[in-house]
């Protein structure tokens, strides 16, 4: 092991698999039933999950907490129909907005 991250990585992964591997082998010895079975319902994911209003956009660190909340709102697909209505209709308004003041 010729450098110090390769001595970290490697005795940790290892350990990591032995800890796993102890884990498995004592949860499958045990064949307890659970006493009470509750189905899994998940809650839809709501909106309010991300709020960009309120993000101060100064410098790098506000441009990244925008690019965070922008990845956010492209995986979470309520908010990025939202997102993606808004916008639409967004550039709806401003053509709308720009014929009027032309004529």
């Amino acid at each position: 092991m010729a450098d110090p991250v390769t001595a970290v990585v490697v005795p940790g992964f290892l350990g990591g698999l032995v800890i796993a591997a102890i884990t498995v082998f004592f949860e499958r010895r045990r064949h307890e039933v659970p006493s009470v079975v509750l189905p899994h319902r998940p809650l839809p994911i709501s909106t309010d999950v991300i709020n960009m209003a309120s993000i101060k956009v100064t410098g790098v660190g506000g441009l990244g907490l925008v690019a965070m909340s922008a990845a956010v709102a492209l995986n979470v697909p309520r908010i990025f129909e939202a997102t993606a209505m808004g916008l639409g209709l967004g550039v709806c308004m401003a053509v709308v907005l720009i014929a009027r003041r032309s004529h």
